[in-house]
């Protein structure tokens, strides 16, 4: 069995600001959504109900400072709590 591309999501915001390894992080899919976060605090949560055509449902902004020098900015991710 070969793993292929099924369908792109249009959240490029997530790769802004990313410099290599201070972006590791993995998607989190939870009862057919998909959460993702990406350097500046942004977690963006996916509908995957429609794998051919998944749905940006939110963002949040924690506001942080986007002028802030990029080689301090770090993340692994996020994660769920509970069932």
């Amino acid at each position: 069995m070969r793993c292929r591309v099924i369908s792109t999501i249009p959240i490029s915001r997530a790769l802004q600001g990313a410099n290599g390894p201070n972006l590791e992080n993995r998607p989190l899919v939870i009862d057919g959504k998909m959460y993702i976060n990406d350097v500046w605090g942004n977690i963006y949560g996916v509908d995957l109900a429609n794998p051919a055509n998944p749905r940006v449902m939110w963002i949040t902004d924690p506001a942080m400072d986007k002028e802030a020098p990029r080689g301090i900015l770090a993340t692994r991710g996020i994660a769920a709590y509970g069932n």
